[in-house]
């Protein structure tokens, strides 16, 4: 088995999904996004294991087969990976790892109430900047013309002298004239986090409770792009 991790380090991350978490938190584990996009899928691979191609590993919730992506990731107690000989009791489901995870529960005492929230910003990395119209057109014509020299074996790509036929791909009008449009500004923007979670536990020597809501709305940093995911989890 790996290290067990804790539920309070996973919840200190601001996530949307508890595997987000675990990236680059597990030796031997490796958890790649499919896409960018705001909630999209992620791909577990635990080293060592991998029999059956294209499979996840098995989920164990509380000791029932279930979806990790459907947790808060405040309501994990704890997340322990298991590979090999450790993960084979639970049969051929476990052919690429098995992930435990165990859930908060409710102790014995006082009703307790906990709440935390969040905000992060989200920017895209700095692009390289592109051409404007003017310049991607001067460019053009200065590879056009070279390609035409080159075509036609003149110096100095032959030993024949430049004919002087070449024209421009892009007159001095259509450069004087040429429109701008910057698809990044219309594409690209920052985008936002924000996380609340409120929780409630509590119990006596008879019956323990625990209850756990949470709400999330994740922007994201390409146009229309985004998502809205609550989450409500209890046990007695």
């Amino acid at each position: 088995a790996l290290p067990i991790l804790k539920g309070d380090d996973i919840a200190k991350l601001n996530t949307s999904n508890p595997l987000q978490a675990l990236q680059g938190q597990t030796p031997g584990m490796s958890i790649i996004s499919t896409s960018g996009q705001p909630g999209s899928g992620l791909k577990v691979n635990i080293r060592g294991m991998g029999t059956v191609s294209g499979s996840d590993p098995l989920y164990i919730i509380d000791g029932v087969r279930g979806d990790i992506a459907s947790l808060n990731p405040a309501d994990i107690e704890s997340v322990e990976i298991l590979k090999d000989a450790s993960a084979a009791i639970y049969g051929i489901g476990a052919a690429n790892g098995v992930i435990l995870i165990t859930t908060k529960k409710g102790k014995e005492g006082a009703p307790s109430i906990s709440y935390d929230g969040s905000y992060s910003f989200v920017r895209n990395y700095p692009y390289l900047d592109a051409l404007n119209s003017q310049q991607y057109m001067e460019l053009a014509n200065v590879f056009n013309k070279e390609n035409y020299l080159y075509n036609k074996k003149q110096y100095p790509y032959g030993p024949d002298a430049y004919d002087g036929k070449w024209s421009p791909l892009f007159s001095e009008t259509d450069r004087l004239n040429a429109l701008d449009t910057n698809w990044k500004d219309y594409v690209l923007k920052s985008g936002y986090i924000t996380k609340h979670n409120l929780t409630i536990s509590g119990g006596t020597s008879k019956i323990r409770y625990y209850l756990g809501g949470s709400y999330l709305d994740q922007e994201g940093t390409v146009l229309n792009s985004g998502m809205t995911k609550y989450t409500f989890r209890g046990n007695i």
